[in-house]
């Protein structure tokens, strides 16, 4: 329990083993559709179990990427062409029962009976007669009276359909936790920025430690990333993740290895050696090649990692009565075909390994391939286009250089003049260093261009209009992100009409294939209602409208040009001179003055300046009057 939660576990071999051994104590099967299906490998064409209610790993039900349809499953797939793993239903109240009546007089004699006979173990049970029928007791029921052999049918079909009841209710007291927390994970994926795993094979040693304690490696060996989409009706159906490939656990194996590592130098080059074939050969391996519902598909991959890690390593089926966990001897590794379905926090270095494994990819390709310079660069390495490029001269340019393009004037003059290039037009407003960015990409259609800030620099922003831009040009656009909330808040930022051609495939390609159905729907009712001869009106009235704009914004940058200069030949004139040493002599004199009005505005000065000529004029008005009174 501890080390599961440790791991993450959501659920795990042993889980549906107790719900297969309900199964399998039933008569009859329990409901008329599984409530779970494991499948085959895909190129495995196995047929169900006839006996549904003794299925088990090796009567898996067939894959639907083996056939169009499935048979015996109770639902239709709907997505042909995609791998499954594993179909995970919620049973409905209406799939479990309701208690068996025991209103019959002999059920109840029967039942009173059996608790006089047993009265020692019931004594914790409650007054209601059913409290004594459990899954363990009704296995010992007693033998039903002579008094009562007229009811035995009656009896015998009660305690059927009793023990029935009892298993539907363990059956989802069981799995309806497993489904809990699988749907509960589907939903909160993008918050904790978690990846679903699941691990194949289960590797298990103990190696004595010098204070007398001992250390246990354990986990499981094969790990396949996986996706989880949810159906229709209500099912969760897991499929391994598409071209993530199969990878060895390298925490555990690393573990055991070094175990079983000698101190000498040869030694050790054998085993890195043996690891790196065995990590590389695992790394070949396709999910599809292995199924969990199919232990056959991968236990022979399993002997062979338990002998290549281990001289003592050993293989044993986990049902086995040999399989004892505490009886392991020291450094002897037990490998064993159980599986486990764990969620793990995505490593911080996921965008590295996708490069590395892109790289590789692009080296195994005999043919030339015409990769993007951007993708070329990310996977190689900037040196990449060293050999390809061959510059007239040998100057050097450096990234200074290429900077004080944009700050200094060129001293040279210019020879002859390029056509002004047509101005980018976005849908958000830009600042000097967005223009700066999409000038480098649109114009100068540089491979890549990084972009840093903190959060609420613009960023988004910047994205959300060179999309438009692209758009814009017919070309398709692809965003990546480490986090799925990120590309959230990019959408929320484009323009409503662009929203509409967004596909999501964060959560599942599955989902992001519905959203483009539903994008490619959209376009066509749009197109088949749009009329050419309009959309081709409206667009001429766009650019007339733009090219307007355009006009005014240069005729107001026009006057704006000329009231500078005004005003510049109005400073340089004689009075314009003596105001601006009067100016400075107020500053000198009355400092708080010049504190105060330097956040003043125009209609704050105009106020300012009519108190002052009303007290002017009311001074002068005083000096006239002193004057008269004193001539008269």
């Amino acid at each position: 329990g501890d080390e599961q939660q440790s791991f993450g576990v959501i659920f795990s071999t042993w889980s549906f083993r107790q719900l297969l051994a309900m199964e399998a104590d039933s008569a009859a099967p329990l409901f008329a559709a599984p409530p779970f299906s494991f499948y085959a490998a895909a190129s495995v064409r196995s047929r169900p179990s006839p006996s549904a209610r003794k299925r088990g790993w090796s009567a898996a039900f067939r894959n639907p990427l083996a056939s169009r349809s499935d048979d015996n499953n109770g639902f239709a797939s709907n997505n042909e062409g995609k791998a499954c793993w594993l179909r995970l239903t919620r049973l409905t109240p209406s799939d479990i029962p309701e208690r068996p009546s025991i209103s019959n007089p002999a059920i109840r004699r029967y039942l009173h009976q059996w608790r006089e006979v047993n009265s020692e173990e019931f004594t914790d049970c409650g007054p209601n007669p059913c409290d004594i029928i459990t899954l363990e007791t009704i296995g010992r029921a007693p033998k039903i009276s002579p008094a009562d052999l007229a009811h035995a049918q009656t009896i015998k079909e009660f305690l059927r359909s009793f023990k029935t009841y009892l298993l539907k209710r363990a059956y989802q007291k069981q799995l309806e936790p497993l489904y809990n927390q699988l749907f509960e994970w589907v939903q909160t994926e993008n918050v904790h920025n978690e990846e679903l795993v699941w691990g194949l094979g289960h590797a298990r040693m103990c190696i004595p430690n010098e204070d007398g304690k001992t250390t246990v490696i354990n986990g499981p060996l094969i790990e396949i990333l996986l996706e989880v989409e949810l159906s229709r009706d209500g099912a969760l159906i897991i499929r391994p993740r598409e071209h993530t490939g199969c990878s060895l656990n390298a925490r555990v194996v690393a573990g055991l290895a070094s175990s079983n590592s000698d101190d000498t130098s040869s030694s050790a080059s054998s085993q890195h050696q043996r690891l790196t074939k065995l990590h590389r050969t695992v790394a070949e391996l396709e999910p599809l090649q292995f199924a969990p519902g199919q232990p056959s598909t991968y236990i022979p991959l399993l002997k062979r990692i338990a002998v290549e890690l281990s001289s003592g390593g050993t293989y044993q089926p986990s049902s086995s009565p040999k399989h004892t966990q505490h009886a392991l001897p020291h450094y002897q590794m037990l490998v064993t075909e159980a599986w486990v379905v764990y969620a793990r926090s995505k490593p911080t270095t996921v965008w590295a390994r996708d490069a590395l494994a892109f790289a590789d990819q692009l080296l195994q390709k005999e043919e030339q391939v015409d990769i993007p310079r951007a993708a070329l660069a990310l996977t190689h390495g900037p040196g990449v286009f060293d050999d390809a490029a061959e510059p007239d001269d040998e100057t050097v340019v450096s990234s200074a250089s290429i900077l004080d393009m944009f700050w200094k004037k060129k001293e040279e003059p210019v020879v002859e003049e390029t056509p002004k290039p047509e101005p980018i037009v976005f849908p958000l407003p830009t600042s000097d260093s967005q223009d700066r960015i999409a000038e480098l990409l649109l114009c100068n259609e540089l491979p890549a261009v990084v972009c840093e800030g903190p959060p609420g620099t613009g960023k988004t922003h910047v994205i959300a209009n060179m999309i438009s831009s692209y758009l814009c040009q017919g070309k398709r656009v692809l965003i990546t992100s480490k986090g799925s909330s990120a590309l959230s808040v990019l959408r929320s930022r484009l323009p409503a009409c662009i929203q509409d051609l967004v596909v999501d495939v964060s959560a599942s390609e599955l989902t992001g294939m519905r959203q483009l159905q539903q994008t490619v729907e959209r376009l066509a009712n749009r197109v088949s209602c749009a009329s050419a001869e309009l959309e081709t009106e409206k667009s001429e009235i766009l650019l007339r409208n733009i090219k307007a704009l355009d006009d005014e914004r240069d005729e107001i940058d026009r006057k704006l040009g000329d009231h500078t200069n005004h005003k510049r030949k109005m400073i340089r004139t004689g009075d314009s001179q003596r105001l601006a040493e009067l100016a400075f002599d107020l500053i000198e004199t009355v400092p708080w003055l010049a504190r105060t009005t330097i956040s003043w505005g125009i209609d704050d000065v105009s106020r300012m300046r009519n108190k002052l000529s009303a007290i002017l004029d009311a001074q002068k008005l005083c000096e006239f009057e002193r004057v008269s009174t004193a001539g008269c």
